[in-house]
């Protein structure tokens, strides 16, 4: 294992870029879950599922599952719980998100671009899982 003891000479950035490193040489990719609970096709247990299904056929390791109770018409910017999800990535305790389709924004906007910008600037990613129809819930009313 790496040297990331508080005796160690090393600057904080030095020891996450080692960690990193040492997570790559063992092919091993750490990620954080993000879901909207407010989305209409499907419930937060069967999204959370879809998810945890996602990363694993990936061998991807879970840091965390983030679930926003924000509407999905809410900026992701503006999101209730996307701060947890921005430190996770900036303290380097995930290497990226999976978030399912329209929880995150859509391609080809400028706020893809700019999630897009900032993720490439902590070498972290987006990766998006699909809602199938066998994954489809109905929701209750409250």
């Amino acid at each position: 294992m790496i040297d990331t003891s508080t005796t160690s000479k090393r600057t904080p950035a030095q020891s996450r870029r080692r960690r990193a490193l040492y997570n790559a040489s063992n092919w091993r990719t750490t990620v954080v879950l993000y879901a909207c609970t407010t989305d209409p096709r499907t419930t937060s247990t069967k999204a959370l599922e879809v998810l945890l299904r996602y990363a694993a056929a990936r061998e991807w390791e879970v840091a965390e599952a983030i679930l926003d109770p924000s509407p999905l018409t809410t900026p992701i910017f503006e999101r209730e719980h996307w701060a947890t999800v921005r430190d996770a990535i900036t303290e380097r305790r995930a290497e990226g998100i999976v978030a399912l389709r329209g929880h995150a924004c859509e391609a080809g906007t400028a706020t893809h671009a700019e999630l897009s910008d900032w993720l490439a600037q902590r070498a972290a990613f987006l990766s998006v899982a699909e809602v199938t129809s066998r994954d489809r819930a109905e929701r209750t009313p409250a």
